[in-house]
């Protein structure tokens, strides 16, 4: 009679069926470890790729007006600028220019540079563009008179000394009066005469000379002279009186070198 073995139990049996399933579960709990770990690698590094990304382009106006302290955020791979680069950037894009007009008008600069000769009498006219005050020869530098001893024919046919009458209208008019002469060179002048734009209570002398018929503009005339000469034409004024052509040459340099300086002075 054979004897009948009992049911196995699973809690109940030997110790090698035990331990074999455990080295079954355990290949795929570090399979899945190792997974997980690679998983947060890749996020890890492709988080601080986007945070290290390089930076786009910069707008200039915006860094200037950025607090230096935002600067810390920036690529941290590139050393900060310093504080005086970063100064320089901020008032640079702060800096404003006036405009400049290369055409504006001029008037008043000379005198705001040039010293102003204020020559004391006595006046003693050479002729209508040239006298000497107490110390000085002075020539109206935009004006060309007429001749010291030249004479004209007036309406009628008659000669008279219109360069004596030139003479005596500059004589006449600085008598009692302060000329303020800007000279246009630099030193004495050739011959010791000073080349000068002199006016009396804003009138400009050459101009006036040129109105009155007595001169005629010189190469440095502007166009307010010559518009004072048309105005004598059409007028018949001075030389204009009759038929006149007008000097070659500038007849100032030559009263200039037969009159000697101060010999039109009376002795006292």
């Amino acid at each position: 009679m054979t004897e009948s073995l009992p049911p196995s139990d699973p809690t109940t049996a030997a110790p090698g069926a035990t331990a074999e399933r455990p080295s079954r579960i355990a290949p795929v709990l570090v399979g899945a470890t190792v997974g997980v770990v690679l998983v947060v690698i890749g996020t890890a590094a492709l988080l601080l790729t986007r945070r290290t990304a390089p930076p786009g382009p910069v707008d200039a106006g915006a860094t200037a007006s950025a607090p230096i302290a935002a600067t810390a955020t920036a690529d941290t791979r590139r050393p900060l600028p310093s504080l005086e680069r970063q100064t320089a950037v901020r008032r640079l894009a702060e800096w404003q220019v006036e405009p400049f007009d290369r055409l504006a008008p001029t008037e008043g600069t000379a005198a705001a540079f040039e010293p102003i000769l204020r020559p004391p009498p006595p006046f003693d006219a050479i002729d209508a563009t040239l006298f000497d005050a107490f110390d000085v020869r002075i020539r109206l530098a935009h004006a060309r008179p007429v001749g010291r001893d030249e004479a004209c024919l007036d309406t009628q046919g008659n000669r008279f000394a219109c360069g004596l009458r030139g003479r005596a209208s500059l004589q006449n008019f600085l008598f009692g009066k302060r000329p303020a002469c800007i000279r246009l060179f630099l030193g004495g002048g050739a011959g010791g005469v000073v080349d000068a734009r002199c006016s009396v209570d804003g009138s400009d002398l050459a101009e006036r000379q040129i109105r009155a018929g007595w001169a005629f503009p010189s190469e440095l005339a502007d166009a307010s002279h010559h518009a004072a000469l048309e105005a004598a034409r059409r007028e018949h004024l001075g030389v204009w009186a009759g038929p006149y052509e007008m000097p070659r040459i500038d007849q100032s340099v030559v009263d200039a070198q037969e009159v000697a300086f101060g010999s039109l002075r009376r002795s006292p």
